[in-house]
């Protein structure tokens, strides 16, 4: 059977945000797209600035959606 299943993943790193998409086929992980953006909204492990660190996740996920 060849079914296909959705799956993402993200990384809120401290100077940088990381997004993978990717499918499930054949019980193997098959990745279709990634995107990255770099951010300052976080000092020293804590979150400074919640809207730029929500502006790099839009960004890093637009990029990996146009890529997959």
């Amino acid at each position: 059977m060849n079914e296909h299943h959705p799956v993402s993943g993200m990384d809120l790193g401290s100077s940088k945000v990381s997004v993978v998409v990717g499918e499930i086929e054949d019980e193997r992980l098959v990745v279709r797209g990634c995107g990255q953006a770099p951010h300052a909204g976080a000092r020293t492990g804590v979150i400074a600035s919640l809207e730029e660190i929500w502006q790099a996740v839009r960004v890093a996920a637009v990029v990996a959606v146009a890529m997959a």
